[in-house]
């Protein structure tokens, strides 16, 4: 097992050099050793501040180092004092000491080395120990074949080796590891071995405001990478592909990510409720039920003709492609109108149709550019009958306006707003795009939710 070879490599490789350096230097040794240990993480935080100043970014990493350099400071300061001592006191036995006193010293030295050695070794591994019962739990979670790593499959081969030892238990007693790495561990591993479960991350109510960042858009249409994560890849390649990278290396989407309750999001991830947000149910992104919409403006005007049943239907049906509503739990609220092809291919038509008439019109031979003093003056522009418009009035050419008004017009405009709960409904307060207000009521079921607005009610449906 790699455990135990591992503890009889150590205690031959530091009881023979315990051997040969003597007692005197291993002593001081195994006490910087074990101060180190004792001090690393309350002198991290003194020494996090050179993090930044290094270059290190990674927020692992950056939590990793502060530790590690502390203990390497502590033990090699004691190494270095360990030299010292032995030089001492080897040179007093060696020029005040008889030949007979010193013999037995090195002697003794020597055999005591070899304990201290032994002794020093149960430390090392415990510390080797300790780091791979901490590293190896992440290394568990996502390693699944021989596609994995080396450095990732000897640390999930070692974890497996400390539980079936027994020696687990043993170094877990030091683990100082806060509850959240664990945490997020568990939920790293059960997003790899569930790759299905990313579309209920993005499902999340706190991420769905993360989710709009560019970062994560990038994600969602980055073909190569979602295959990536599908497929269960190589965690390695996932940690270091340029997608992760930029949500890894920026720190306000990492603290962002943080703070969130990892419990309630595990929760969420294993059953799909979150007990912190169900009762918000007006929460996520929601799709508009044309169908649904049709009867309840149905309902709600019984007296609507045939003619303005069948305007209604055309506008929802054949105008829209898309209409979907964001509720975020910061009370904000993103209704997004998409417009069909054939609406854009009319509407584009009918600009271009009033761009050549309103051309045309300009290039006719009655249009002339001279001054209307000028025009008088010569008898332009007045026929029998004809009258001067008044100074200053605008005309539009009659072409370019009977255009216009053939130009189809946009049923519903995206907007922006916010979201507030009086009782078991809420009050959205929405301005659209052109800067009008697009105000509602808004009742909210377990997949349904329903927005009375003073032009027309909307069904949307849990979007999935």
């Amino acid at each position: 097992m790699l455990i135990w070879t591992l503890a009889i490599a150590l205690f031959i490789i530091i009881g023979a050099l315990g051997y040969l350096q003597g007692a005197l230097r291993l002593a001081v040794s195994l006490f910087g050793l074990i101060l180190g240990l004792i001090l690393a993480f309350p002198l991290a935080p003194l020494l996090s501040r050179l993090v930044p100043m290094v270059g290190i970014k990674h927020p692992v990493w950056s939590v990793v180092w502060p530790p590690i350099w502390a203990f390497l400071i502590v033990f090699l300061i004691f190494l270095g004092i360990s030299f010292f001592v032995h030089r001492k006191v080897a040179l007093h036995f060696k020029y005040r000491e008889e030949d007979l006193a010193r013999l037995r010293w090195e002697r003794m030295n020597k055999a005591l080395g070899f304990c201290l050695g032994t002794a020093m070794a149960v430390v090392w591994l415990f510390v080797i120990g300790l780091v791979t019962h901490i590293a190896g739990y992440f290394a568990v979670q996502v390693v699944s074949d021989d596609t994995s790593s080396m450095t990732f499959r000897y640390l999930s081969r070692g974890k497996h080796d400390l539980r079936s030892t027994g020696l687990e238990k043993c170094v877990a007693g030091f683990d100082r590891m806060p509850a959240n790495y664990y945490q997020i561990c568990d939920i790293i591993g059960l997003i790899y071995n569930n790759p299905i479960l990313l579309n209920r991350v993005s499902q999340y109510p706190p991420f769905l405001s993360i989710g709009q960042r560019q970062e994560f858009q990038d994600i969602a249409t980055d073909v190569e990478y979602n295959n990536l994560l599908l497929s269960k890849g190589d965690i390695t390649q996932i940690i270091s592909h340029p997608k992760t990278q930029s949500i890894i290396y920026n720190p306000e989407i990492v603290q962002e990510l943080l703070q969130q309750d990892l419990g309630d999001f595990r929760h969420y991830l294993e059953t799909g409720k979150s007990p912190k947000f169900d009762e918000e149910k007006i929460l996520g992104r929601w799709d508009l039920d044309f169908y649904s919409t049709l009867v309840q403006e149905r309902r709600k005007r019984p007296n609507l003709t045939a003619s303005e049943m069948m305007k209604l239907k055309r506008n929802l049906t054949e105008l829209l492609k898309s209409v979907t509503l964001m509720a975020t739990t910061d009370n904000k609220v993103n209704l997004k109108v998409e417009m069909s092809d054939q609406f854009k291919q009319a509407a584009q038509a009918a600009a271009q149709a009033a761009a050549a008439a309103a051309s045309a019109a300009q290039n006719s031979p009655g249009s002339s550019q001279m001054s209307p003093e000028m025009a008088q003056r010569y008898g332009l522009g007045r026929g029998r009958g004809a009258s001067t418009p008044p100074s200053g009035a605008p005309t539009a050419p009659p072409a370019a306006a009977s255009v216009a008004s053939r130009e189809p017009a946009q049923p519903l405009y995206s907007g922006q707003g916010s979201w507030q709960r009086e009782g078991d409904k809420y009050q959205l307060k929405l301005q659209d795009e052109r800067g009008r207000p697009l105000n509602g009521q808004a009742i909210a079921e377990e997949d349904k939710l329903t927005i009375t607005m003073p032009q027309i009610t909307l069904v949307f449906n849990q979007a999935e």
